[in-house]
């Protein structure tokens, strides 16, 4: 059975090169991508794991996470955030099982991402790239 990808990102480039690498790591996975939190939580099956911007236009910070994992309980999720400063065990406190840097250069970021699905998805077969 495929696993399910969420990808919540308004940025619309940063977006795409998210689905990309979703789709290149995880072949065989259903990828979704909303631009808001609230389009978002308006998804009819729960994701395996979702990937979401600590700040969106409809609801920025640690009260996103917050409402992701009340609404998908099972799901892990994945904070994505420019901010430095994140207190990390706030966004874990908040339902965020990993928060992930953004960086201005997408190799690290990219290899940050790879080793998250890796973490989170063992039994999907993730590609050798």
């Amino acid at each position: 059975m495929p696993v399910s990808i969420l990808i919540v990102e308004d940025h619309t480039l940063f977006a795409g090169m998210l689905v990309r690498a979703v789709r290149q790591l995880v072949p065989e996975a259903k990828v979704r991508r909303c631009g808001s939190l609230s389009e978002a939580l308006s998804e009819q099956s729960a994701p395996d794991l979702v990937l979401l911007d600590m700040r969106l236009p409809d609801n920025a910070g640690l009260g996103a996470v917050t409402r992701v994992k009340r609404a998908f309980a099972d799901a892990r999720i994945v904070l994505m955030t420019g901010d430095e400063d994140i207190g990390v065990a706030e966004a874990m406190a908040a339902g965020a099982d990993v928060v992930l840097l953004k960086r201005w250069e997408w190799a690290p970021f990219a290899n940050s991402l790879k080793e998250v699905l890796q973490r989170f998805l063992p039994h999907a077969a993730l590609a050798q790239r």
